[in-house]
């Protein structure tokens, strides 16, 4: 550009809306950069997290496997974090569905969780910390009727799961007033 000629200010700014944020870095009103910078965030809250917690598992004695998982899961972002675990579930679901052709559900087990489970719905008072599916499962106690092989592979899952529901849904007030919500 010639020094008599006017300046043309749309066609040399390509960022309309820029901020002077430091000497090095300029940044422009635009959302792309607000979501870069919430990716940004996040992902170093979630970097951190995921460290402490493997620290923490150190701390506590856990198994390799636990400590190599959540160092595995500190290597990633959140997004990709939420990809691995689709991906595994859907992988889950497919080995489900494989043992499950060979392996259908037997109605002797289904009536024994059946019968386990309304001496659980109803005994007289609530068992404690029955959100829980963990603790749930413990008075169930679904090891006694299935195979360690089915239970770990998930064959009676949604059996399960429907049984905790309900529990939940007829004992709601009293597990409400135990865990402190009313």
């Amino acid at each position: 550009m010639s020094k008599t000629t006017k300046p043309n200010y749309a066609a040399t700014l390509t960022y309309g809306n820029t901020k002077y944020v430091d000497k090095n870095m300029y940044m422009t009103d635009n959302e792309n950069n607000e979501i870069l910078e919430d990716e940004i965030t996040r992902t170093k809250k979630w970097k951190k997290w995921r460290k402490e917690r493997a620290k923490k598992l150190k701390e506590l004695g856990a198994p390799d496997i636990l400590i190599e998982n959540e160092l595995f899961l500190s290597s990633m972002t959140p997004s990709e974090a939420e990809v691995h675990f689709k991906n595994c579930e859907e992988r889950d679901k497919k080995e489900l569905n494989e043992y499950m052709k060979e392996n259908p559900l037997k109605e002797d087990v289904v009536n024994k969780l059946f019968g386990a489970f309304d001496e659980l719905l109803n005994a007289p008072q609530v068992k404690p910390m029955m959100y829980s599916r963990v603790r749930f499962d413990m008075e169930l106690d679904p090891l006694k009727y299935i195979d360690r092989d089915e239970y770990h592979m998930g064959v009676y899952d949604s059996l399960i799961d429907s049984f905790h529901e309900e529990y939940i849904k007829k004992w709601k007030k009293e597990i409400d007033l135990e865990y402190g919500y009313q």
